[in-house]
This record gives C-alpha cells, sequence and structure tokens, in this order.
C-alpha cells in the first residue's frame, strides 16, 4: 500500500506556498482513452462557477494569507498549464476560455499576472509569480503561431514587458515581483527558468540576446552536489542554495528546461530510472547526503512531469511505464462520480491532474497511447 501526497510549493524570498494532501489506496488500472477523462474531472470537479480552476477539491484550507493558497482558491500556474495543454491538444477553444479568464480574472491594468485568486475570482495580492508568467507567455506566443491570433500574441507582449520591466535584476529574472511595495525579489528558484518562453520572448523582440542568453546560461552551468541540484540563486550574492530534503519536483523541473534547452542531467535521471524499477514507483524525495528515499508517498504531478522528461530524452519506454504505474491512481471506473480525476481521501489537487494530463496528451500526440 503507498500513500499519495500532492504538493505545489512557490518560494518567495522566504515566503511559501505549501499545499498537501495524503491519500489512501489508489483505484484499479485501467486502459487509456483519446478523450481524457481527466479533463472531463477538472472541468466537473475543479472549476469554481466563474471557471476558474481551484487549487484542490475540497474547500479546506482556503487562507486569507496572502502568501499562502489552498482551498477552492485559483493559482495562476493552473490557469498556464490549462492553457499549455490546450495548445498542446490543438483545442482553440479551450485556448479562447483560458485567454478569456486571463482578461477577466488575473491580469491588472498595468499587466501584472496576480499569481492567486479567491474563489470568487478576485484577487487580494499584488504579486506575480515568474514560472506561471512565462508559462502563459509561452503559451500565448505558441496559440498566435497555431492558430494565427493577433491578440495572442500582442497579450504576450504586454506579459513579456511586465516582466522585463518588473521581474528583471541584473539581467536575470527573479521569482516574483509585488507591484504594491515595488520590490523585486533577490532570487530565482532555479525551476523556474523556462527556455522556451525565453526563446520565444527574443524572437518576438521582447527581451534582447544578452538577456535571454545569460538566463539560459544559468540553467546550463548550475552546479550539481554530484546527483542533484540546488533549488536556488541569489542575484545579489551570486550564491547557489541546495535544499536538505531534495523535492523531485523541482529536481525534474530543472532537468526537463535544461532537456529543451539541450542540456542533459545524466545523474539525475539515471537515479530516477534506477528507483523506478528498484521501488516500482517514483521516489518524490531524497535525502541530499544518502541519496536515500526520503518519503514514501507518490505524486501524479510528479509523474507527469517525469513523463514529459523521458519523452524529451527520448526514453519511450520509460514514459510508458511511468504513465502505466500513473494511471494506477486516476479513479478509473466509468461509473464513479469521480471518474478521470486523481482523487484519493476525497481530495484532488489541480497540479496533479494538470500535470497528469499534459503528460497523457504528450503521449497521445506522439501515438504511444
Amino acid at each position: 500500500m503507498f500513500n499519495m501526497l500532492s504538493s505545489g510549493r512557490r518560494i518567495m524570498a522566504g515566503l511559501a506556498v505549501l499545499l498537501t494532501v495524503s491519500a489512501a489506496a489508489p483505484a484499479a488500472h485501467a486502459s487509456a482513452v483519446t478523450l481524457s477523462p481527466t479533463e472531463a474531472f477538472i472541468q466537473t470537479h475543479l472549476y469554481n462557477p466563474n471557471g476558474t480552476i481551484a487549487t484542490r477539491l475540497s474547500s479546506a484550507q482556503s487562507s486569507a494569507d496572502p502568501n499562502m493558497a489552498g482551498g477552492r482558491e485559483s493559482l495562476s500556474e493552473s490557469l498556464g498549464l490549462w492553457m499549455n495543454y490546450a495548445v498542446l491538444k490543438n483545442d482553440a477553444a479551450l485556448f479562447k476560455s483560458g485567454y478569456d479568464q486571463l482578461l477577466r480574472n488575473y491580469l491588472s491594468a498595468s499587466g501584472l499576472v496576480y499569481w492567486k485568486l479567491s474563489a470568487d475570482g478576485t484577487s487580494g495580492v499584488t504579486t506575480n509569480a515568474l514560472i506561471d508568467d512565462h508559462k502563459i507567455i509561452d503559451a500565448l506566443y505558441s496559440a498566435n503561431q497555431k492558430w494565427g491570433k493577433p491578440e495572442y500574441k500582442q497579450m504576450a507582449d504586454k506579459l513579456s514587458t511586465f516582466s522585463r520591466t518588473n521581474n528583471g535584476r541584473s539581467g536575470l529574472f527573479a521569482d516574483y515581483y509585488d507591484e504594491m511595495s515595488g520590490y523585486v525579489s533577490e532570487s530565482v528558484t532555479l525551476s523556474y527558468i523556462v527556455p522556451s518562453a525565453l526563446k520565444r520572448m527574443y524572437s518576438n523582440r521582447q527581451i534582447d540576446k544578452s538577456v535571454m542568453n545569460q538566463n539560459l546560461n544559468l540553467l546550463k552551468t548550475m552546479p550539481t552536489d554530484g546527483t542533484f541540484f540546488p533549488k536556488n540563486y541569489n542575484i545579489a550574492t551570486k550564491q547557489f542554495t541546495y535544499d536538505s530534503t531534495i523535492n523531485m519536483i523541482d529536481q525534474v523541473y530543472i532537468a526537463l528546461h535544461r532537456a529543451q534547452n539541450g542540456q542533459t542531467s545524466p545523474a539525475l535521471y539515471k537515479l530516477i530510472k534506477k528507483d523506478f524499477y528498484a521501488y516500482k514507483y517514483l521516489v518524490a524525495g531524497y535525502d541530499r547526503t544518502t541519496a536515500a528515499p526520503s518519503v514514501t508517498f507518490e505524486c501524479p504531478a510528479l509523474y507527469g512531469l517525469s513523463i514529459l522528461y523521458a519523452l524529451e530524452s527520448g526514453d519511450r519506454s520509460f514514459a510508458l511505464d511511468l504513465y502505466n504505474r500513473m494511471t494506477v491512481w486516476r479513479v478509473n471506473d466509468p461509473q464513479d462520480p469521480m471518474y478521470g480525476g486523481y482523487v484519493s481521501g476525497g481530495d484532488s489537487y489541480s497540479f496533479d491532474n494538470l500535470y497528469a494530463l499534459l503528460a497523457e496528451q504528450a503521449l497521445i500526440n506522439l501515438k504511444l497511447i
């Protein structure tokens, strides 16, 4: 018996977003279908009445604290992943609904994208989140290229200008900008560097080549401790910081982005693959000193990210093995009201469902499932 813990964490110079749920035994595995029941689950169970995607199925643990998120609150992270999924799926109508939501709920007059909203679609924060903004920018440029919608490019340009102007620090993009105080984070979480967004911002003349290369070089040349990557880079002090307990979502994000930029991460990839086959599940956390697993739970979002990483690395067999294990955690009974969702203990997280969905669609596009 395994436990599942879903974790989304955003570090903002000492401010953290930590979303966690533990779960019971998984549902029985069922064969994949092209029309994903997970997409239907999100629309049926995770949509708020205003169309924003709730952080979790349960309304528990919502917080008035502007630095925390939970319950039916919605994240710009979810919007960015949803928009990227629509592009990957070639679903123009779904993308348009996400774009309309961006304009209606997430965007300030100045061009700041609120990193979270309350369940009613209003925002009480004045802060953005770098990775979310860049994923939205990436999706908008991709959508314009795919469907020829100039308004998508215009919005991507606007958000790029805002990011360059306000999240920039010494040529690097920092984690967040607080519009109320004017404060820019002094550090960048290394998993937040999205190569495809930077390259599209450059090709659309929103950043110059030196800025693109400076950010990509940080991703390319960051050190390791032999296996694991550091978590943060302090732009002011030029120091890298490692976590003592390794969160593999951060690690796989970094490795995936490096792979998308043409760099391999052989030691980390070897560990992920070796331990998956040794333990029969994907290890979600490690002790950095010993490189021994520190947790036994499983995380569908980590499976989704790892599938995308395996595909980027050309390892289709491993990607399929990961998919087969991931979908053990999906509700696979069509008669179950929660069919298609990554649900356990009566709760579910948008981050888990969205990354599972992205991985599934990538496999569908390659005709592997």
